[in-house]
């Protein structure tokens, strides 16, 4: 037997390729989208791929999706450290934006270790606003039930999503 697959991978940098503001993956245009909301980008391009956009890609595959959208609050991009530093990169939250209205669900999957980070609060404080009205908003979950997880913890190498709502997630992550 002979399986063929095609995958589009789309990704949209600034001009100078220090932003990556989303990377788009598509294996099934048949199945729902999932937008996936992380901190801040890797070097994962088009062609190879970061463990966290792994990992997506296969939890979304098991959870029947068929497309992803990684966004992240922060979309300057590091060399395998998270940059959080001060910006006003409207054209990340305009990215944010569109990728939430059009997305059948939304992932945030930030992580929980940057709360006292008061560059990051200021930044998740204005995606918490584009969330406001998201129906379908979920988190990665262990299968205890702890909430919040980024896709490179260990302990949740296998998703379960929980729906959450917009303001239970600003309250918890606060």
């Amino acid at each position: 037997m002979i399986q063929k697959n095609s995958i589009k991978v789309e990704v949209q940098y600034d001009d100078t390729n220090s932003k990556r503001y989303y990377l788009s993956v598509e294996w099934n245009k048949e199945k729902a989208c999932a937008l996936v909301i992380m901190l801040s980008p890797s070097r994962t391009n088009g062609i190879s791929f970061d463990r966290s956009t792994n990992y997506c890609i296969e939890n979304l595959v098991r959870l029947g999706y068929g497309k992803m959208v990684v966004v992240n609050m922060f979309a300057n991009i590091g060399d395998g450290k998270s940059v959080i530093e001060p910006c006003d990169d409207e054209q990340n939250l305009k990215t944010i934006k569109k990728f939430i209205s059009s997305a059948d669900d939304v992932i945030y999957a930030v992580g929980t270790g940057r709360e006292n980070n008061k560059v990051f609060r200021r930044r998740k404080a204005q995606v918490m606003e584009l969330l406001a009205n998201t129906e379908n908003l979920f988190c990665i979950s262990d299968d205890e039930g702890k909430k919040f997880y980024h896709p490179l913890f260990p302990k949740v190498y296998e998703w379960s999503l929980v729906k959450v709502s917009p303001d239970i997630l600003q309250e918890k992550t606060q």
